[in-house]
């Protein structure tokens, strides 16, 4: 039976636009949730529940920024160091 790698960042076998798009989106989104908990009436629920309920969504955008960039990270880095050999390469060529 094959056995199968376990690759904790599926989504980054996307282009790398795709991944950067993705996650500006959820920046986006989760700075709407926190513009929306900023507004809620604070009589209808304490302050210190909405700063917690704020405090969670950060966070939670704080925890996937970090994952992804390190992800990607590793990715810019083994792009640099091939176009950097090509750029070489051919720079050596044109000479």
């Amino acid at each position: 039976m094959a056995v199968r790698k376990f690759s904790p960042f599926p989504v980054l076998k996307q282009p790398k636009h795709a991944v950067y798009e993705a996650l500006y989106n959820l920046n986006v989104a989760f700075e709407s949730i926190a513009a929306n908990i900023e507004r809620l009436d604070d009589k209808a629920l304490k302050p210190e529940t909405l700063k917690l309920y704020r405090t969670i969504a950060e966070d939670l955008r704080a925890a996937i920024n970090s994952l992804i960039t390190e992800a990607l990270h590793g990715r810019e880095l083994k792009d640099w160091y091939r176009y950097g050999k090509e750029k070489i390469a051919l720079e050596k060529r044109l000479k």
